[in-house]
């Protein structure tokens, strides 16, 4: 019989290089438990433009964190951010949670 608590979404936490315009830098991510994905993946589908806008804030504040796993930074930050940015974090969280990387996205 499977052992389903070996498959739980641990808090551990990676750490991932971004570049953003040609800078160099670091973010933490942790990979988040089915339900935070799933929500995600529903907003990405909803036939409202507006909550398709806004797919994955909630799931980027949820899983980029600090090295100790508490959030470093928060849903409306995340929409002040600049493109370029967020391209990047949109990337690893992508690696984090599923991966691999959207190629659709690209490097910043």
């Amino acid at each position: 019989m499977i052992d389903f608590k070996k498959y739980k979404a641990t808090p551990k936490v990676q750490r991932k290089d971004i570049t953003v315009r040609g800078e160099k830098d670091e973010v933490w991510v942790k990979r988040l438990p089915a339900l935070d994905l799933r929500h995600f993946h529903a907003e990405q589908m909803s036939d409202d433009i507006a909550v398709r806008a806004q797919a994955g804030f909630t799931a980027l504040a949820k899983s980029i964190c600090d090295a100790d796993g508490k959030p470093a930074t928060t849903y409306d930050e995340l929409k002040t951010l600049d493109a370029d940015l967020l391209r990047e974090l949109i990337r690893v969280f992508q690696e984090v949670n599923t991966g691999e990387a959207d190629p659709e996205l690209g490097n910043a």
